[in-house]
């Protein structure tokens, strides 16, 4: 493989890394949206949704709290993909730049010869 093609390679790599975060950070923002939701709240986009179950205030504060230790889990598990995109997106770049270097450093040897 020529190093035209494996810098393609890493670029498209590159590209579906940053969509990767893009798509991470869509759903931590919509995780987050969740976190901040009142009891009430709640209770509404269950009744609109059409999946109301019928519950008690009390039983739905039991179910929200649930809810809200399953999402605080969800963000930190989220972030934690950030940073490992973030890294890799960074690691990328970093062999790349190596990549351009080491060419661009074997181009005058050849043409010496």
């Amino acid at each position: 493989m020529y190093v035209g093609q494996q810098t393609l390679l890493s670029l498209a790599d590159l590209s579906d890394i940053h969509r990767r975060q893009l798509a991470l950070r869509t759903l931590l923002s919509r995780r987050y949206r969740r976190l901040h939701e009142t009891l009430d709240q709640r209770i509404l986009r269950s009744r609109k949704d059409g999946t109301d179950p019928g519950l008690t205030r009390e039983e739905w504060q039991c179910v929200h709290e649930q809810e809200l230790m399953q999402v605080k889990v969800q963000i930190s598990d989220l972030e934690l993909e950030i940073l490992y995109a973030r890294e890799q997106g960074t690691d990328l770049k970093r062999t790349m730049a190596r990549a351009k270097r080491l060419k661009a450093a074997q181009a005058p040897k050849s043409r010496s010869r």
